[in-house]
């Protein structure tokens, strides 16, 4: 026997939260007969229905094994279906599940229908109502709380089609206790046709053929759909079990039907939309389905069916695929999606088909622009078109960078700009005006960009970058030391750079290391630039060095010998009237004629001359 993982705290938590789920299920609004007639089957298909009989649990204790469905948000969005006809093999009622939890994270739906519940479809137990045709479905197995929904029909062409969606809590949870995938708990579900030309060699009931398949022919069961991992929980799980429901399960690969969870159900896993179809009917005659959904060997953990509304049609309806807008190729795959016989012919266009009668077929040798295919049902009932429409794809950008200059950073431009097209960049950014140039990139950033056309997207440009702009050098400052009396003036840059080149107007003048400027003419106005190889900066303020200060003479004395009537007398022969005259020791003074006076006679005196700026050196003694 499974684990029973049923807690009564998980059933009030779910009578608590159903109205936060998706799906709404209704049970009473419709008879099985109108969920038939007017929900599967289209009012108006033209489709006759008759007879139709539910088996199965159906308002005992307000639980039903078959209601009406319809969903919204993220449950229609994940499921694909808006509303339809759902069998469970516990209650229907129960699938709903608060949006958000992860059905696989909680308590499982798992009815368990005792034996003798009335409408109670089982194999053993004390009431058993075996029924041949779940017997077959079940390979030989037992079986519990089957559902059955079956009617005639008579179609008005000569096929049958319609879509569902199988959901089982057999699959795994996340907890590791459930997961029945390759174990002989392998609830199963059927959908049985059976009428003139209908030979399924099973051993159903009117030799009816199961067109519950899936592409490869295998029946849809829990061991042919699922995540590709063997199961740990009970029935002797085994790859091998799966191989066997399906020839292509591949372990620890899920197969291509296998969707998993639906946001705001119950079920641990589903399959992806799956059809059923049967051809070579005969229009006008009475047929009849039986539509099965049964737990296989116990009766926990509930599986169900969801049939699309609407789906159910025998009126052939061609499709040929959704159009396609491609990109610079010559070929693609046709996806003609009904009916499944048929043939491909060129409407307009070129191409060239690897199998005309493969609803899937590669179709080479397109021609640019728009390429018409028809696809025509066998019996020349119905045909559809499909445009493949061959786009160009804009050339790759190219781009053209400009360097750095010593007045702007470096700039890019795309040369082959087309103003019809929308530019990318990565990373983003960057914008580009008429003419192709590219602004508001980030110096030193690698950029690419593609080009599209709005179907099109070019392949990405090489990538490029602007430089910063080049730097200048700063102007250079000078200071200029005035003359003095032993020295002409001379000037420095106090921001001189050894790096840097300096040019001077008028040419002559040089810098030594220290930023000292030498060869300069005194009295001559110069300017400087510096140059650091790339960029060269504003000339300088003008400057000259003023001349060397002139420094008076040395006083020249000449002395006269003293006479018999006088004393000795000095005089300044290069006497100047302008200068100043300065006696050590103090005392004398110099008359206009450059004639000393004041002098203490036989004391020794030198003199010196200055004009103001300047003094000479002392004269003799």
């Amino acid at each position: 026997m499974k684990l029973k993982q049923l807690l009564f705290i998980f059933v009030v938590f779910i009578s608590l939260t159903k109205l936060n789920a998706q799906i709404t299920i209704d049970n009473t609004t419709y008879t099985p007969t109108q969920l038939v007639d007017g929900v599967l089957v289209p009012a108006t298909s033209g489709t006759t229905i008759s007879n139709v009989v539910f088996g199965g649990v159906y308002g005992v204790s307000s639980r039903y094994q078959v209601g009406y469905f319809s969903t919204a948000t993220t449950t229609l969005a994940q499921m694909g279906f808006s509303n339809g006809v759902v069998l469970s093999t516990g209650n229907t009622s129960d699938i709903p599940l608060t949006l958000g939890i992860d059905p696989r994270s909680v308590g499982q739906m798992s009815r368990n229908y005792t034996s003798c519940t009335a409408g109670e479809i089982r194999q053993g137990g004390t009431c058993p109502a075996g029924i041949n045709d779940v017997d077959v479905l079940a390979g030989a197995q037992n079986y519990f709380n089957a559902s059955i929904l079956e009617f005639d029909f008579v179609p008005v062409e000569n096929s049958v089609v319609f879509r569902y969606i199988f959901g089982s809590e057999e699959y795994s949870d996340d907890s590791g206790i459930i997961n029945y995938q390759c174990s002989t708990y392998n609830d199963k579900f059927g959908f049985l046709i059976s009428g003139p030309g209908i030979s399924g060699g099973s051993g159903y009931t009117n030799d009816a053929r199961n067109i519950a398949r899936l592409t490869n022919g295998s029946e849809v069961s829990i061991n042919s759909v699922n995540s590709g991992v063997v199961g740990s929980s009970g029935g002797a799980p085994n790859a091998a079990n799966c191989t066997a429901a399906n020839g292509a399960w591949v372990q620890n690969t899920p197969t291509p039907e296998y969707l998993g969870t639906i946001d705001g159900t119950q079920l641990n896993g589903n399959t992806r939309i799956l059809t059923a179809t049967q051809t070579g009917l005969t229009p006008g005659q009475t047929y009849h389905i039986k539509l099965i959904v049964t737990d296989v060997n116990d009766g926990a953990y509930d599986s169900v069916v969801y049939l699309e509304a609407g789906s159910f049609t025998t009126e052939f309806s061609c499709n040929a695929g959704p159009n396609q807008a491609l990109c610079a190729v010559n070929s693609t795959t046709l996806v003609a999606s009904s009916p499944a016989t048929g043939s491909w012919s060129v409407v307009s266009g070129t191409g060239t088909f690897v199998s005309n009668t493969d609803p899937n077929t590669v179709v080479n040798g397109l021609s640019a622009g728009a390429n018409v295919f028809r696809w025509t049902a066998s019996d020349l009932s119905c045909n559809a078109d499909v445009t493949i429409t061959v786009n160009s794809t804009p050339a790759v950008p190219t781009i053209t960078t400009s360097a750095a200059t010593c007045s702007a950073a470096g700039s890019s431009t795309i040369t082959n700009y087309n103003a019809v097209n929308t530019y990318v960049f990565a990373p983003a950014g960057p914008t580009i005006g008429a003419t192709g140039l590219i602004s508001g990139m980030t110096v030193g950033t690698s950029y690419t960009v593609t080009s599209g056309n709005g179907s099109c997207t070019s392949v990405a440009s090489a990538s490029f970058s602007n430089a910063a702009q080049l730097t200048t050098p700063p102007v250079p400052t000078i200071t200029t030391s005035a003359a003095t009396c032993s020295a002409a003036g001379s000037s420095t840059i106090t921001n001189y750079n050894a790096a840097n080149t300096y040019v001077f107007t008028p040419a002559g003048p040089t810098v030594g290391a220290t930023g000292l400027i030498s060869g300069m003419t005194v009295g001559t106005s110069y300017t400087v630039t510096s140059g650091n190889g790339s960029c060269t900066s504003v000339a300088s303020a003008s400057f000259s060095n003023a001349a060397q200060l002139t420094t008076p003479p040395v006083p020249t004395i000449t002395t006269s010998a003293a006479t018999c009537s006088a004393a000795g007398s000095s005089t300044i022969t290069n006497y100047n009237a302008a200068n100043t005259y300065v006696f050590t020791p103090a005392g004398p003074t110099v008359g206009a004629t450059g004639l000393i006076s004041g002098m203490t006679v036989g004391t020794s005196y030198t003199v010196t001359s200055g004009n103001g700026s300047c003094t000479s050196v002392a004269s003799a003694s």
